[in-house]
């Protein structure tokens, strides 16, 4: 054991490893307020968890900052709700007509119409995409004296009628997370103006209501709508390791009504909500979500941090990288071994690019192939002597 602790040692040298607290960028886990280590076995935590959406930074490190202390006397004091730019108020008699009818009803909503932590999926969209949409809030206000909403939020019904504090979303959640994140940071910095432009959006969120006749109609209305969505700041939920997360959603969901929940089954799942992905791909890509997720919270860590600072356009959020990652880690015969090498490759990999800070990554940083074949060559030798 002295000699594979002396090995890693060397290694931290080799790749100028720092302990992820070191990094002096936002921590997303506790900039969002959840605990990556109390995810259930498919990476899915409840709302009620999930507390916090922005972060202040004190000390060189981020504490958390519960948004929703800030803005809740104001959700408790909105005025009567009202009409903006040819979208009427939520109207009763309306609808039931239109979701009869069509399906679906666009209006206007008070803010408190929201129940707190309405996340669309089991997990919330990333801190740096609530970020984005709020600083998306912050040149809408500064363009025009009102702050307008710029597309609507899906919501929706499973049955009666929406009530104050009961609508959660389906799709474009960071929308309305963003406002509140922009919210919040107005009333930290008691900007008055701001303020009251905030305190008049919530008497007119602009939603559209769908009608779903279950739970299970409506994980199938979120696919389809996410299909749709405009890519405004970054509005998407569903994209790189979060879209695979997604997926184990599915398998969840589908194992708890005792249903098959194999990734032909999941694949023909999709296929009801007009998402077409083959059975084949989907193994492989369930195959890397139980792979990150044994190899532990400071690898989702990594990934979320990624998420955050650069969107989709990262190589953490191509699941080809992903898969060639679980891959070249792979030591079936020492399940503990692989766990950690795959935790410290991704660590490394991800250190190296947000360190640098050299823009949007799209590709692999030049030496990242020579990080994860050190590690390789490193995971044989251990292997060799601790097996």
């Amino acid at each position: 054991m002295d000699l594979v602790a002396l090995t890693l040692e060397s290694a931290k040298k080799v790749f100028e490893w720092p302990p992820v607290q070191d990094i002096q960028l936002m921590d997303a886990a506790n900039v969002i307020g959840f605990n990556l280590k109390s995810f259930s076995p498919f990476m899915a935590v409840r709302s009620s968890d999930l507390v916090c959406l922005g972060g202040v930074r004190a000390g060189g490190r981020y504490h958390q900052r519960d948004v929703y202390k800030a803005v809740d006397p104001f959700l408790k004091s909105i005025e009567e709700g009202i009409s903006f730019g040819g979208i009427s108020a939520y109207d009763a008699e309306e609808f039931v007509a239109c979701c009869k009818n069509a399906g679906r009803y666009e209006c206007t909503i008070q803010g408190d119409f929201f129940k707190h932590h309405c996340y669309a999926h089991t997990f919330p969209p990333s801190v740096g995409q609530i970020q984005r949409m709020a600083a998306d809030f912050c040149q809408r206000s500064q363009a025009s004296h009102v702050l307008q909403w710029p597309q609507p939020v899906d919501v929706q019904v499973i049955s009666g009628k929406p009530r104050k504090g009961n609508v959660t979303t389906l799709a474009n959640e960071a929308l309305w997370f963003g406002f509140l994140k922009y919210f919040a940071d107005q009333i930290e910095a008691k900007n008055a103006p701001e303020i009251s432009k905030c305190r008049n959006a919530l008497r007119r969120v602009r939603v559209t209501f769908h009608a779903v006749d279950s739970a299970d109609d409506a994980a199938k209305k979120k696919w389809s709508l996410e299909q749709q969505t405009q890519n405004i700041a970054g509005a998407q939920t569903l994209r790189g390791f979060k879209r695979i997360l997604g997926y184990a959603e599915i398998r969840e969901s589908l194992k708890a009504q005792m249903l098959p929940h194999n990734a032909e089954a999941i694949s023909a799942w999709q296929h009801t909500a007009n998402v077409q992905v083959s059975a084949k791909n989907l193994s492989n890509l369930l195959r890397v979500h139980d792979r990150m997720v044994a190899a532990g919270s400071p690898c989702l860590e990594s990934i979320e941090q990624m998420d955050s600072r650069f969107g989709a356009e990262h190589f953490m959020s191509n699941t080809s990288v992903l898969a060639v990652l679980c891959e070249k880690t792979a030591c079936p015969k020492n399940e503990l071994l692989q766990n950690c090498l795959l935790c410290w490759v991704v660590q490394s990999v991800c250190y190296r690019a947000l360190r640098e800070n050299d823009g949007r990554h799209t590709h692999l940083p030049p030496n990242a192939t020579r990080d994860i074949w050190l590690n390789v060559r490193l995971l044989k030798f251990v292997e060799y002597i601790y097996v």
